[in-house]
């Protein structure tokens, strides 16, 4: 059941970011395939200063760290 609720997550995630031209306002849509790769991702959009969107499950230690918003 989790792989499906991910998949349709994954899903919606992908058709709205070509909906709303997502590539075209300055985003990129990476596809995380591990916990560690995602808090990856957060930490090194943290340390450079710019914006992350996305989802994450908590609590865990990354969101944590980071001030993140809800």
């Amino acid at each position: 059941m989790l792989v499906h609720q991910v998949g349709t997550v994954k899903l919606l995630l992908v058709t709205s970011f070509q909906a709303f031209d997502g590539e075209g306002k300055g985003f990129n849509l990476v596809d995380r395939s591990s916990g560690g790769a995602l808090a990856g991702s957060i930490a090194e959009a943290y340390e450079k200063g710019e914006g992350w969107l996305g989802y994450y499950w908590a609590p865990t230690a990354i969101l944590g760290k980071y001030p993140m918003k809800s």
